[in-house]
C-alpha cells in the first residue's frame, strides 16, 4: 500500500483538470482550492515543507493578452526571433515544478494556440517562439 501512494504523490502533477462554467462563476477560486490542496513533501532533515511555502498558483488569465502576443507570453521567444537581443521565458517556463497553472477563458483562443496548448496538456512539452528544440513543462 505504502508503494502505491509513493507512485500515486508522484504522479499526481500530471493530470489535468478542466473546470467549466460561465464567467464569474468562482473557476479559479475552485483551481486555488485544487492547487493549495496537492501532496507537498515534508523534509525530515530541515524540519520544513519542500516548497517552503513558495508561490505555486499562476492564474493566466488569456482574453486579458493580445491574440499576437498569446504565444509569446505562453511559451515564450528566442533571441534570434525579430532583432531581440535577448530572449524572454514564458509564463510556462517560469512556473515553478511544484506549481499550478491556470488558463483562464481558453475559449476565447485562436485555435491554432489551442492545439498547441493541448500538445502541452498531452507531452508536457512545449517550444518558445522561433526554437525547435522542445522544453519541458514540470509544473502541475
Amino acid at each position: 500500500m505504502r508503494r502505491y501512494r509513493r507512485t500515486l504523490y508522484a504522479r499526481m502533477g500530471e493530470f489535468a483538470t478542466l473546470i467549466t462554467g460561465p464567467s464569474g462563476t468562482g473557476k479559479e477560486l475552485v483551481a486555488r482550492a485544487i492547487a493549495d490542496s496537492r501532496y507537498v513533501a515534508f523534509d525530515d532533515q530541515r524540519l520544513t515543507f519542500a516548497n517552503d511555502g513558495a508561490v505555486s498558483f499562476f492564474p493566466i488569465n488569456i482574453s486579458a493578452l493580445s491574440p499576437t502576443l498569446v504565444e509569446s507570453e505562453l511559451f515564450g521567444i528566442v533571441a534570434s526571433v525579430h532583432g531581440r537581443r535577448g530572449g524572454s521565458q514564458g509564463w510556462l517556463e517560469t512556473c515553478p515544478e511544484s506549481g499550478s497553472v491556470f488558463l483562464d477563458e481558453l475559449g476565447d483562443l485562436d485555435p491554432a494556440i489551442q492545439v498547441k496548448l493541448l500538445r502541452v496538456i498531452e507531452t508536457r512539452t512545449f517550444h518558445p517562439v522561433g526554437d525547435t528544440v522542445g522544453r519541458q513543462f514540470a509544473a502541475n
